[in-house]
């Protein structure tokens, strides 16, 4: 089986198993050149509503926007980004973020 949800699943435990947040770790590019990072907070706002989402969604669906290769390298890329984000203010988390699948995100609600 190897239907698109799978394939996140799959990466999304190779992830948490693998310990994404690590601050030394630097991600393989596939053979797409990673975007700046301005676009893909872009594109990670763009994704986000008032509604709380899944982080690996929202990963998912941002590298979608900015046509990065599904790998996970990129997924991890993306995710320490949200991270980011998240620590920064300028979006909202819960959940323990080390856990893509298991933690959510949302745009701010005024």
């Amino acid at each position: 089986m190897d239907t698109p949800h799978y394939r996140l699943l799959r990466s999304t435990t190779r992830a948490a198993a693998r310990g994404f947040l690590e601050v030394d770790h630097q991600p393989r590019m596939s053979n797409r050149v990673m975007p700046a990072t301005t676009d893909i907070d872009s594109a990670i706002l763009k994704t986000l509503t008032p509604r709380w989402a899944k982080v690996a969604m929202v990963a998912l669906k941002s590298m979608k926007r900015v046509n990065l290769a599904e790998t996970d390298e990129n997924f991890d890329s993306v995710c320490r980004r949200i991270v980011a984000l998240a620590d920064e203010g300028v979006i909202e988390a819960q959940g323990d973020l080390s856990l893509p699948r298991h933690s959510e995100v949302r745009a701010h609600v005024p």
